[in-house]
């Protein structure tokens, strides 16, 4: 699958990114975000999550081990 927009984003760096985001008033989204390595680069979608409780009580841990 192509996705141009990740595409052109995949040659700009972080700081690039961050300055641009907040020139359209989002700022401090790229806050203190440093590479974990320098020999690779990670370039795609994201998505937000939300966490929250499920909608039955919480089991044991018997309940999560394989059999």
């Amino acid at each position: 699958m192509t996705d141009k927009n990740v595409e052109r984003a995949s040659v700009l760096d972080t700081a690039t990114l961050s300055d641009a985001l907040d020139k359209h008033g989002l700022n401090g989204q790229c806050y203190k975000i440093k590479p974990r390595t320098t020999d690779s680069r990670m370039t795609g979608r994201a998505w937000t999550l939300l966490y929250g409780p499920a909608g039955s009580p919480a089991g044991t841990v018997g309940d999560y081990i394989d059999d």
